[in-house]
């Protein structure tokens, strides 16, 4: 099973949007950019949230209300082997095509970050999936930007108010706990009312005590709910958070 690499956000003002998820306890990224070596016009500003499992994609896009997100926009699932992953992913009906990006920070001009990634055709989430390799590893990620005030692990699922999936053929390749479907009055309840498309990101912290303490001193608005945390859904990130302690 191919596991949750990370989801994507966009947003107009993206350091507005890094400040949000600063304020919820999470270390942002400095500032950079990706670019793709086929396409020389190509540049796409971004900052990042790094955990040891699984991160945030943070893009500026244009065309977006000021103080609106959009996202989680994309899940892209990781893969040693791009070609042996096409192979096992026929169920999720991959389409034609590879694209490559490269990522570097603004200050760190001479560390780039290579990507490779294609795209599928199934609706098994309402936002598109994709599958990437990293090519360099994760040379680029400075271990500090791993650790979060709020005790963040791991980005542990993402949780969507659409229901059960449509059947696909045959089994899939991709991690199946990663993405929740549930009926939009049980999504309302536990997350508050969102956009017609809701959606919830599930983290793994050590300490709810501690993820808690950040919460209050920022002011964010929360509550506990059995042994998580929620965060209800924003406007400004387009969903809502879930914090939960990691199981044994």
């Amino acid at each position: 099973m191919l596991p949750l690499d990370h989801v994507a956000f966009a947003a107009a003002d993206l350091d507005a949007l890094a400040r949000t998820w600063a304020m919820l306890g999470f270390t942002v990224s400095p500032r950079g950019a990706y670019t793709s070596p086929d396409d020389a016009e190509a540049r796409w500003p971004c900052r990042c949230v790094f955990l040891s499992s699984g991160w945030l994609d943070l893009h500026e896009a244009q065309g977006l209300p000021p103080n609106q997100a959009r996202g989680p926009n994309g899940l892209l699932y990781r893969a040693d082997d791009l070609a042996a992953a096409r192979d096992s992913l026929a169920a999720e009906e991959p389409r034609a095509g590879e694209f490559r990006l490269e990522r570097c920070w603004d200050d760190e001009a001479a560390t780039v970050a290579r990507f490779v990634y294609f795209t599928l055709r199934t609706r098994r989430a309402p936002v598109g999936l994709a599958v990437i390799a990293h090519l360099d590893g994760d040379r680029d990620i400075h271990p500090d930007w791993r650790i979060h005030a709020n005790g963040a692990l791991a980005l542990a699922q993402i949780v969507f108010d659409q229901g059960d999936p449509p059947p696909t053929r045959g089994g899939s390749g991709l991690d199946p706990d990663t993405i929740v479907r549930v009926p939009e009055a049980a999504f309302a309840e536990r997350y508050g009312a969102g956009s017609s498309r809701g959606a919830a990101l599930v983290f793994h912290v050590g300490s709810l005590a501690q993820a808690e303490s950040v919460l209050a001193a920022g002011g964010v608005e929360h509550s506990h709910l059995g042994d998580a945390l929620i965060v209800p859904w924003r406007g400004d990130l387009s969903c809502a958070v879930e914090f939960r302690t990691a199981g044994p």
